[in-house]
């Protein structure tokens, strides 16, 4: 097998060049000299051709079994098998290399390849035997890696007191880095350790990894907080810390400095080093702005206290202290330091700290939950809202079982939750609303729980609702049905389950209101579209455009959809229609419904029917719109085209010299039609300098990689040397590959016009009638309008 694309195609090439005669003789040679079909069949190795070489080398040991050459072609006939994965002949390869030579040298070569692909295989019986003899080899690389492979295989066999006593003779031996399996075997006996609890063994070989060189990085880095956590047990702060910041140094942007930057926050706090606890406790929360952790609010909220800095540690400790998932013994401590905080900044006026002392002082209150309810009405009328979602969701914890109490708080905390957008909360609630309310609105309920789940968006959970209300309550009437099923709609698309979104949408046409039948009609049109369907999405798309509650957005939403299915349907005349529409359309060039990939869509759609007035106008629309320096570019080159067709050659400069400009600001490279546009375009502009900069760039962007502009560009390079600089020597050769090179109905015609000039200029007369000749042969439309002008007239 061939190893690698560029490969195949030099072979590809060199085999077409030579035509199909010399292949047919390739695919046969019978080489009969030894010498030189080794040096064939080794050529092929060389090039990694392994499927071509295998043959030559087992005709060789066929006709050669005695030959002095015979030992190596054994050995790359197992290379050449092994290379191509072809594991029974590889084997078979070696145990005759083995069987033939059994003292040679390579034999340690190819029993690491034997045991490589019983390992491979999960053959570990096998693998071990190999392993087994190679780990005396004398070369300590091939020994240690065949005895850290026995260890894998003896896991693999359930062998686990086998397995250790291999990783522990090189767990032994020295970290130096020349040896890759020492850290694995090194890290895998230390964490064995850990796990029995053998401590102290633990912490010498992680201490031995973490000083070794050449550590691979995800050993490294969990060595460094396995030893930086195993001191922090002992309550060895100092050098916990020694080793946590080792390990942002040499790790600073892995996942795990969450957890090492918090422990640091605690390591902080014990060695009472309150100023830094503050500020690695604010530098974590910028860090992880999504991430909380109540110990962190107690050691933050003491070290402040320490510092004497109150104001900042209550919303600490209130946050911890009022938060039902923390800790009892941790909820206790935030709520005794906050009234100690409350008791220095002397606020003892503010109702809502008074009523929480109340409860505090009183945890077997009675009325509680009425205490907690009215303290969440409070929070709720000045806005804090957060606060009053705690405080209501404790009063609820109180009043289950006492349904109409329960129906209440709930119902405010449903409200808290909704104007703080926590939409799974919400959706949580009003879920247990709807298993407790009245049966008359429970679908009501459990619709504005579907509704919030879509807010996140969770479509399963959206989903279960909805299908929920159809199955319970199919009569349910003030607009619940339709909104259960369009909810269900759209739950399905986002889960790609088209065909049940077809079937939910069609039966919402029945029965929705006519202002929706827009919206669910451009719905229904993507999903038929998603199912492959483009003639119905077609039929659904013309429909919805004679609805006569159609918003304009919608209308202009389903004009785009339905120009992209025309496309789609390579119905051009169709799509063109449309494509006008778009264009006429007030205010549809700022609209996001149009997208810079659509007016580029548009443009080239009007380009095709020639109508380049409509199809420049969408391409400065895509042009304007494009964020992408790809599409841009792409948008630029229609532009340029164009405005060369129709010889506005200032417009045609101007564009492409603002692409340009813009792709060196963005750091994107340029493209060779580009380049060759503007080439043209300066040099209708009289520009020259700038024309064979133009040029240049477009040469040294590569050519080959794009046939036209590399012509443009020639011929452009050719009008240059021969009408400026008055060097037809040199501009003959340009014009030449114009029309050699390529055969471009454009520009190939140019070039033989210029290249006739040319050749008559120097004087060669028959080359430039040879020339004529041939270009009234390939072009006769280009020649018959040359006919009657000079030189070629009376030709």
């Amino acid at each position: 097998m061939r190893a690698r694309p560029g490969n195949i195609i030099f072979l590809l090439t060199v085999l077409l060049l030579a035509g199909n005669t010399a292949l047919a003789q390739h695919l046969v040679e019978d080489i009969r000299d030894p010498e030189q079909h080794f040096l064939y069949a080794a050529g092929l190795m060389q090039r990694e051709f392994y499927d071509l070489a295998q043959p030559q080398l087992q005709q060789f040991l066929e006709r050669y079994p005695e030959h002095t050459r015979a030992r190596e072609v054994h050995k790359l006939l197992v290379h050449c098998c092994h290379a191509q994965k072809k594991t029974a002949v590889s084997l078979a390869a070696i145990e005759n290399f083995r069987r033939k030579w059994p003292e040679d040298p390579l034999n340690e070569q190819l029993l690491t390849i034997k045991a490589a692909i019983y390992f491979a295989q999960k053959d570990y019986p096998t693998a071990s035997e190999c392993f087994q003899e190679l780990q005396k080899s004398k070369d300590t690389q091939r020994a240690e890696s065949a005895l850290y492979h026995l260890g894998q295989c003896h896991l693999a066999l359930n062998r686990p007191d086998e397995a250790l006593a291999a990783f522990k003779t090189l767990a032994e031996r020295p970290l130096n880095g020349d040896f890759p399996y020492r850290p694995y075997s090194a890290y895998y006996v230390a964490k064995k350790a850990l796990d029995q609890g053998d401590l102290d063994s633990a912490a010498a070989l992680f201490t031995k990894i973490a000083a070794g060189e050449k550590i691979p990085d995800n050993i490294k880095e969990d060595t460094l907080i396995r030893l930086a956590d195993l001191y922090f047990g002992r309550q060895d702060y100092q050098h916990a810390l020694q080793f946590y910041d080792e390990c942002l140094v040499f790790f600073p942007n892995r996942p795990a400095n969450q957890y090492i930057r918090l422990q640091r926050v605690f390591c902080f706090y014990q060695l009472q080093e309150f100023e830094k606890v503050v500020d690695n406790a604010a530098d974590w929360r910028k860090r992880f702005p999504d991430s909380g952790n109540f110990e962190l609010d107690v050691v933050q909220g003491d070290s402040l206290c320490e510092l004497k800095r109150y104001e900042e540690a209550l919303p600490l400790y209130w946050r911890s202290g009022l938060n039902q998932t923390t800790p009892a013994v941790h909820r206790r401590h935030c709520l005794l330091q906050a009234l100690d905080c409350l008791n220095s900044l002397q606020r003892y006026d503010e109702l809502l700290q008074r009523g929480q002392e109340l409860l505090q002082e009183f945890p077997n209150l009675a009325e509680k939950g009425g205490v907690l309810f009215k303290m969440g009405q409070a929070a709720s009328h000045l806005q804090d809202l957060v606060r009053a979602e705690e405080l209501y969701r404790q009063a609820l914890e109180l009043y289950i079982g006492e349904t109409n109490n329960y129906l209440v708080v709930a119902n405010a905390l449903l409200h808290c939750l909704e104007r703080t957008k926590k939409w799974s909360e919400g959706a949580a609630v009003s879920r247990r609303i709807s298993e407790k309310i009245a049966s008359e609105h429970q679908a009501a309920y459990r619709l504005q729980a579907a509704t919030m789940s879509a807010q996140l968006p969770d479509w399963p959970a959206v989903r279960e609702d909805c299908r929920y209300i159809l199955k319970n309550f199919p009569s349910a009437g003030g607009g619940i049905k339709e909104d259960a099923l369009q909810l269900l709609a759209n739950a399905s698309i986002a889960l790609r389950d088209y065909p049940e979104a077809k079937l939910h949408l069609i039966e919402l046409q029945k029965t929705a209101r006519a202002e929706l039948q827009g919206r669910i009609a451009i719905l229904l049109a993507e999903v038929l579209l998603s199912l492959n369907d483009s003639p119905a999405a077609a039929a659904v798309l013309e429909q919805a455009r004679t609805l006569s509650h159609l918003l304009p957005e919608e209308k202009l939403e389903a004009l785009v959809l339905l120009m992209r299915v025309r496309l789609s349907q390579n119905n051009i005349e169709a799509a063109n229609s449309l494509s006008e529409e778009i264009l006429a359309w007030k205010g549809a060039e700022t609209s996001p419904l149009v997208s810079a990939l659509i007016w580029l869509e548009i443009g080239v759609c009007q380009r095709q029917k020639g109508k380049f007035t409509g199809a420049v106008a969408a391409f400065r629309h895509a042009y304007a719109q494009a964020s992408e320096p790809q599409l841009r570019n792409r948008v630029a080159v229609h532009l340029g085209e164009i405005y060369l067709h129709l010889e506005q050659f200032a417009e045609a400069e101007k564009i492409l010299n603002e692409t340009i400009a813009g792709n060196v600001r963005e750091n994107y490279a340029s493209s060779q039609e580009l380049y060759s546009l503007l080439a043209e375009a300066s040099y209708a502009m009289q520009h020259y300098d700038q024309a064979f900069a133009a040029v240049e760039k477009c040469f040294s962007a590569g050519e080959g990689g794009n046939l036209r502009a590399d012509t443009r560009a020639r011929w452009i390079m050719a009008r240059l040397l021969f009408e400026v600089e008055k060097d037809p020597t040199n501009a003959l050769p340009y014009s030449i590959r114009c029309f050699v090179l390529a055969d471009d109905e454009l520009y190939s015609p140019k070039a033989m016009e210029l290249a006739i000039r040319i050749s008559l200029a120097l004087g060669k007369e028959q080359d430039a009638r040879a020339t004529w000749s041939e270009l009234q042969q390939k072009y006769p439309a280009a020649a018959a309008a040359l006919q009657n002008t000079p030189p070629m007239q009376g030709w």
